[in-house]
């Protein structure tokens, strides 16, 4: 009986110590009209409607060809979102309907 409670006792330690451990979030970068914009601009054309798609996730030719174009601030984030936005026509036909 002794030794079961020990069990449990340095069982329950150990999630203790595992819960300790910081998670690091995934970075995002967030690309559109060939620009990369922040998460409140991203927010901005969310509340205006302007949001055709979004895509989560490039592949690797087009993560290399945004790689080049943009150097550096794409650097080794592991997430590129490209965001379709509506054309000036499309603003025009969504405000009709």
């Amino acid at each position: 009986m002794r030794n079961i409670i020990v069990l449990v006792f340095v069982l329950f330690g150990f999630t203790l110590f595992g819960q300790e451990k910081v998670i690091k979030k995934p970075e995002y970068v967030i690309i559109a009209n060939n620009e990369i914009i922040t998460k409140e601009k991203l927010d901005e054309y969310g509340k205006e409607g302007l949001i055709q798609g979004m895509h989560k996730g490039v592949t690797q030719d087009e993560r290399d060809k945004l790689a080049e174009k943009f150097g550096s601030q794409i650097g080794d984030r592991e997430f590129i979102m490209k965001i379709d936005i509506l054309t000036e026509k499309e603003k025009l036909k969504v405000k009709i309907t």
